[in-house]
């Protein structure tokens, strides 16, 4: 399996993208070619090597085949169209033809190019050709056209560096939301990758990009965010200890946002869940929150908290949670990435007991979306 190359590509796959130009932008449904219309696309790596695998949501194991790609990558899902953000080293941006994930390289509609260290961090669309795209490693907010004949051009920039650290090039945006007509970016605003000051949500128009307003956040290094009904949770994980964990204190923790009074507030510390909350993920239907902690020597654990009694439980079962947690509506599934050293699986979770999704020389999980094809 090569690497993704452009030079490479471009005689295999010219020919069909010139067939199927004119309709690549309806988002096709791929029933003919991938069977499951249900599909979890899991980026693995190893942090020299990365690979995307794939599995039908409804059973147990990954496909065998994959797709080479930088190894700090992310896949993103939105609609029925799927995107690779290669961040580090490589800052490019992907977009796979998912009825073609099995024909490995052919799969691939574009790879372009990104400014050299601008570390793409997040992607959402606004309908099938436009979308925006946050950058971690500069100050830049890129409005883009993601349709294939287009291949991810810029149309628009929103400069974000009043929010940087002086002396800093970036405000570390790391997540992207839309809330109807307003698209809010997360932004850590580290110093020297150092939290100095509180994470900070910038609340923007989604069709202009024009800056609206913003809302401060009370603890730092803010990790994600996600909606439950129209509350929005963020994580945050604080400053790291002497050994790289985070202590059990008052610091860091899980905020609740109100969106109409531009107000946040810690629900849950960081003393009540052990340590720094390096992921999370919710069910929005069961308002659970289900969240990774680093806690104070370095190791992770699993938390699952439910939002209408308050109570927090830690699920032990898994070693290593540093990967990722990914929520799944369709199928009502957790899934966890485990990259426990020379055991690292991809487990599934049903709300009473975990099982393995298992598959051949498969690399640590990394992170993870899913497509349902309707």
């Amino acid at each position: 399996m090569k690497t993704i190359n452009k030079r490479n590509l471009f005689c295999e796959i010219i020919f069909s993208i010139f067939l199927i130009a004119c309709s690549r932008e309806s988002l096709i449904t791929p029933k003919d070619e991938i069977e499951s219309n249900i599909l979890g696309l899991v980026f693995t790596s190893d942090y020299v090597n990365g690979e995307l695998r794939w599995f039908d949501i409804k059973t147990d194991s990954l496909s065998p085949n994959k797709i080479t790609l930088a190894q700090d990558s992310r896949v993103i899902v939105q609609g029925t169209q799927v995107f690779v953000l290669e961040r580090f080293g490589a800052d490019n941006l992907v977009r796979l033809e998912p009825s073609k994930l099995d024909q490995e390289d052919a799969s691939v509609l574009y790879q372009s190019s990104l400014e050299e260290g601008s570390n793409p961090t997040d992607l959402v669309a606004l309908d099938s050709q436009t979308a925006w795209l946050g950058l971690e490693g500069s100050a830049s907010l890129l409005k883009i056209n993601t349709a294939v004949s287009a291949k991810g051009k810029t149309l628009k920039t929103v400069d974000l560096s009043k929010y940087t650290v002086s002396g800093n090039t970036s405000p570390n945006l790391i997540k992207l939301s839309l809330k109807g007509d307003t698209l809010l970016a997360l932004l850590q605003r580290l110093d020297m990758y150092q939290a100095t000051l509180p994470g900070l949500i910038v609340l923007l128009d989604a069709n202009e990009g024009t800056i609206l307003d913003t809302i401060p956040l009370k603890t730092k290094n803010p990790t994600s965010f996600a909606w439950i009904e129209d509350v929005l949770w963020v994580s945050t994980q604080g400053v790291y200890n002497d050994v790289y964990g985070c202590d059990s204190d008052s610091l860091r923790g899980i905020e609740s946002i109100d969106f109409e009074k531009k107000k946040s507030t810690v629900k849950f510390y960081g003393k009540n869940l052990g340590g720094g909350v390096s992921s999370f993920t919710v069910d929005q239907k069961s308002k659970k929150i289900y969240a990774s902690i680093l806690g104070v020597d370095g190791g992770y654990s699993l938390a699952k908290i439910d939002l209408e009694t308050n109570k927090i439980s830690i699920l032990d079962e898994i070693e290593d949670t540093s990967g990722f947690l990914y929520w799944d509506t369709n199928s009502n599934l957790l899934f966890v990435g485990d990259r426990s050293y020379e055991k690292a699986k991809l487990w599934g979770y049903d709300d009473s007991s975990f099982f393995e999704i298992k598959g051949d020389d498969v690399l640590p999980p990394y992170n993870m979306a899913v497509i349902s094809f309707e």
